[in-house]
């Protein structure tokens, strides 16, 4: 296997054990715990408990082929997302690839720089840890770590997830599991439900996509423009009912969206009457409202 595989991002569950000897760090004795919201994550007077946690981990190639940075985010039952950053460095494995079934194994810590730490006032960067990973296959790794301080113990199971970047520059996170985000400006996953619309073999009711339980509060829709044949200028707009649609299927926008029946429409000759040779691309049931901020072009 090679070194490369390791690029990339990944997802699943973490399983912590905090012994019942555990201590804050002698440094920040008053903010050890400050990322949890007590009693949930981790819940008061429970040391000597396993502690389920969503984990994301995302590794970035250097110039070293052996050396990689990354960055985890992780979250219990509080909800909030924490993250570190650090760096992984792979031990016994032939840069050249001579074993191509050989398992990547790499060491890394969860020390972040102190620009880090000031910057996101999350007192979880102050402990230091030593991970060790085993990439087995492709699209798994396993991770132990042992927290040098508060002796926690953890073992995790990631699975290979997908991003996208939109044209806007926002990135999205799928995985297998059907979990879908986005990443906030702050730097930050947030929950969301994807719904991906690409050109349909023909642009009627029967071939169109029929979407079912999208979450107006938190989803969004990505269209894929290159098989419309558009550019980095595409354009959205919602319609509040039929009126309302016909107007704007005379006006320049690429695609609109009636909110009175949930028909998501691609309007191919711009200005004129009509869809052209557009027509009906998705059927949102229950027709969800969907704005110009849900919707992004790849």
């Amino acid at each position: 296997m090679k070194l490369r595989n390791l690029e990339g991002i990944f997802h699943g569950k973490d399983f912590s054990y905090f012994p019942p000897e555990s201590t804050c760090p002698p440094d920040l004795p008053d903010t050890c715990w400050e990322p949890w919201e007590n009693p949930n994550d981790p819940p008061e007077n429970v040391w000597g408990e396993i502690h389920e946690y969503e984990l994301i981990a995302i590794y970035e190639p250097t110039e070293h082929p052996a050396f990689f940075n990354y960055i985890n985010w992780f979250r219990g039952g509080s909800g909030n997302w924490h993250r570190q950053t650090g760096s992984a460095l792979i031990r016994d494995h032939e840069y050249i690839n001579k074993k191509p079934n050989e398992d990547i194994t790499f060491f890394s810590s969860n020390i972040s720089p102190q620009s880090s730490i000031e910057a996101e006032g999350d007192g979880i960067q102050y402990v230091e840890g030593f991970t060790e990973g085993i990439m087995r296959k492709k699209n798994l790794i396993t991770l132990d770590y042992v927290g040098l301080e508060q002796k926690t113990k953890s073992t995790s199971k990631l699975k290979r997830a997908k991003t996208m970047t939109t044209i806007d520059g926002t990135t999205f996170i799928t995985t297998i599991s059907d979990l879908d985000y986005i990443i906030d400006p702050g730097g930050y996953p947030e929950s969301t439900n994807i719904e991906t619309l690409n050109r349909p073999k023909r642009f009627n009711k029967n071939h169109a996509d029929k979407i079912t339980g999208f979450n107006s509060s938190a989803g969004a829709v990505i269209i894929n423009i290159e098989g419309f044949g558009l550019d980095n200028s595409a354009s959205f707009k919602s319609a509040k009912n039929k009126s309302k649609l016909s107007e704007l299927s005379t006006k320049e926008y690429d695609f609109i969206y009636d909110l009175s029946s949930g028909m998501f429409y691609f309007n191919e000759n711009s200005k004129e009457d009509g869809f052209g040779e557009g027509g009906v691309v998705a059927e949102f049931k229950g027709a969800p409202s969907i704005h110009s901020g849900m919707v992004h072009f790849l």
